[in-house]
C-alpha cells in the first residue's frame, strides 16, 4: 500500500536521503533547485521529473527500492520558469552543477514533456527516457485554458483547486486513493510561484517542439496505465505515434501516479529499461550505509515482496512481452513472453 505522510516508509526515506539545494544562474537570475540524490556516483543516474503537482519527494518509493540495489537516483523539484527554453537552460546548468555529463530521464505528465524537450535541446546529455502518462504536444492545454496568461497573478488556493479538479472524484481502490492523498499533501507544500510556473509550462506551445521529432525510439520506454487518468487518451496515443518503435510497458491499473500506487511494477520496468541501456549496478558499491537501509526496508511492516530484476534478461530483445502482475510490457518484433512472477 502506498505510504501516506506519517507512515514508516515515507519517514524512512526522509531520514536516509537529505533534501539538497543548488542555486543555478539562468538568464542572469539565480534560482534554487531542490533535489534528492542517492546512489553510487560512478553509475549514470536516473533523474525523475514529476508533473504539475509533484515535489521531489513523490518518487520516494523508487529510492527505497532501487537505491539498495546499486542504482543512482535523483529526484528534482525545479523552481519557477515561464517558458520551455529557460527551463531547459536551467536544467542543463543544474546537471553541470552536479557534474553530470549524461543522464537517464523518467518523466511523468508535464515532466515527460520536459524530458522530451530537454532531449531535443541537449540530445548528447540524454542516455535514455522513460515516459509515463504524458504527452508530446501542449496545444490541447493551450486551447482549453484561455486564462493561462493569468496563472502568475492567480492566488495560490485557486491554482491548487484547478489542479485538484483533474483528479478522479469517483471511488477508486485503496492503493490509488492513497497515491492521490499523498500527491494532494505534496501539492499543499508548494507555493504560488512553483504552481503557476508548472501550469504555465503545461499551457505554453513551444514552436520548436511541435511536432517532436527526436529519433529516440531506441532510447524510449513508454510506461502507461490503462485505467482512468487525467491525460486525455488522444494525447497519450500521440506519444505512441511519435515513438513507433519504443518499448511499451502497460499497467492495467494504477491511475495517475503508478510510481506510488504500483511502485513494485514500475520499479521492475525501470530496472529492465536501465539494464537495456547499459546500467548494471553493483549494490556492493554503496557499502555499509545502504546495507543498513536495505535491512530496514526488508524488516518494514509495509514492505511488499516484489520480483527481482534478476528474473529478467539484462538485455530485453526487441518486441518482447513482459508481464509483471497486472502489467504488460509489449516490445516490437518477434513475440516472446517472460513471466516475472
Amino acid at each position: 500500500m502506498a505510504a501516506k505522510p506519517g507512515q514508516e516508509a515515507y519517514h524512512r526515506f526522509r531520514s536516509w536521503v537529505a533534501q539538497q539545494r543548488i542555486t543555478v544562474d539562468t538568464n542572469n537570475t539565480e534560482k534554487v533547485w531542490k533535489y534528492y540524490d542517492f546512489g553510487p556516483k560512478d553509475v549514470t543516474p536516473l533523474v525523475f521529473l514529476g508533473g504539475a503537482s509533484a515535489t521531489a519527494e513523490v518518487f520516494y518509493r523508487q529510492f527505497l527500492s532501487l537505491c539498495p540495489k546499486g542504482y543512482h537516483l535523483i529526484s528534482v523539484q525545479f523552481p519557477s520558469y515561464m517558458d520551455h527554453a529557460s527551463w531547459n537552460k536551467g536544467f542543463d546548468r543544474f546537471l553541470d552543477k552536479l557534474g553530470l555529463k549524461e543522464v537517464h530521464l523518467f518523466g511523468t505528465s508535464l515532466g515527460g514533456y520536459l524530458a522530451q524537450s530537454f532531449a531535443q535541446y541537449h540530445p548528447k546529455r540524454v542516455a535514455s527516457i522513460i515516459l509515463s502518462n504524458t504527452f508530446t504536444d501542449t496545444s490541447y492545454y493551450v486551447e482549453n485554458a484561455p486564462c493561462a496568461a493569468m496563472f502568475p497573478m492567480m492566488p495560490e488556493f485557486m491554482l491548487k483547486r484547478m489542479l485538484l479538479e483533474n483528479l478522479p472524484s469517483n471511488v477508486v481502490e485503496s492503493e490509488i486513493a492513497d497515491s492521490i492523498d499523498f500527491m494532494v499533501h505534496q501539492l499543499e507544500t508548494m507555493n504560488q510561484s512553483e504552481i503557476s510556473s508548472r501550469m504555465t509550462l503545461n499551457c505554453t506551445v513551444d514552436p520548436e517542439l511541435r511536432p517532436i521529432d527526436l529519433h529516440l525510439d531506441s532510447k524510449v520506454t513508454i510506461l502507461d496505465t490503462l485505467d482512468e487518468v487525467a491525460i486525455p487518451e488522444k494525447l497519450r496515443e500521440e506519444v505512441y505515434k511519435i515513438y513507433p518503435h519504443a518499448k511499451v510497458a502497460s499497467l492495467k491499473t494504477g491511475g495517475n501516479f503508478p510510481f506510488l500506487s504500483r511502485s513494485d511494477e514500475v520499479n521492475m520496468h525501470i530496472q529492465v529499461h536501465l539494464r537495456n541501456h547499459g546500467v548494471s549496478p553493483n549494490e556492493n558499491k554503496l557499502g555499509h550505509q545502504v546495507e543498513q537501509l536495505k535491512k530496514e526496508i526488508e524488516q518494514s511492516e509495509d514492505s511488499a515482496v516484489a520480483p527481482t530484476a534478476d528474473d529478467v534478461e539484462p538485455a530485453v530483445p526487441a518486441a518482447q512481452t513482459v508481464q509483471v502482475e497486472n502489467s504488460t510490457a509489449v516490445m516490437s518484433g518477434e513475440e516472446e513472453e517472460v513471466s516475472l512472477n
